[in-house]
């Protein structure tokens, strides 16, 4: 129990600073259309973790199989990167037409 406060615990705080940096963002007109996709892309992110914890644990928990998950949140943590600093060196790739 203690483990499941210990780690609940920042998810719950990240959570609230996530919703109140949108609610900062989002001009009051978007606000429902800025709070649907908040929680989409955070449903998307849910079941593609779950869906890359099976194909990598499909035969059990094993020290390769965490080293795989390691290698692939890697790869995703850089390509996130990557897109992150490209879009402030050029902030007309997210800017809005």
């Amino acid at each position: 129990m203690v483990v499941v406060a210990v780690l609940g615990l920042p998810n719950g705080l990240l959570n609230l600073s996530l919703q109140a940096l949108l609610f900062q963002a989002a001009a009051g007109s978007e606000m429902g259309a800025a709070a649907g996709l908040f929680q989409t892309c955070r449903y998307v992110g849910s079941v593609m973790s779950t869906s890359l914890l099976g194909v990598v644990f499909a035969g059990g928990v094993t020290s390769s199989g965490l080293h795989s998950l390691g290698a692939a949140l890697a790869v995703l943590s850089l390509l996130l990167l990557v897109g992150s600093l490209l879009r402030l060196v050029r902030p007309e790739i997210g800017a809005r037409s």
